[in-house]
């Protein structure tokens, strides 16, 4: 597996990343991406049954159609390491965001 990370707070670098992305399926590489939001992003909302079980305690919560899944995990101490083993077995990883810093 190859990782890149690319990290800024600019529209350039959201189109530099899915230029980066384009051009690495050319080469027929299977890419995933890992997105860093602000620590007060909250990707729920109260009025959903989600936001709500995760009140209730629970520590995952996958949501999920016929096309698409996300999974929100509860752990205070993420890390780009814990991020990249939720994505599949694939050639490139590129973070959009994720500091170097955070621990492995």
């Amino acid at each position: 597996m190859r990782v890149f990370s690319i990290i800024g707070n600019c529209r350039a670098k959201a189109i530099l990343v899915q230029q980066l992305i384009a051009q690495l399926q050319e080469l027929d590489l299977t890419v995933s991406t890992i997105k860093r939001v602000s620590d007060d992003v909250d990707l729920d909302r109260p009025s959903k049954d989600t936001y709500q079980q995760r009140l209730a305690g629970a520590q995952e919560i996958v949501i999920a159609n016929i096309t698409i899944m996300a999974a929100m995990k509860e752990n205070a101490n993420i890390t780009i390491t814990m991020m990249m083993k939720r994505t599949d077995r694939v050639e490139s990883d590129v973070d959009s965001g994720v500091s170097a810093t955070a621990s492995a």
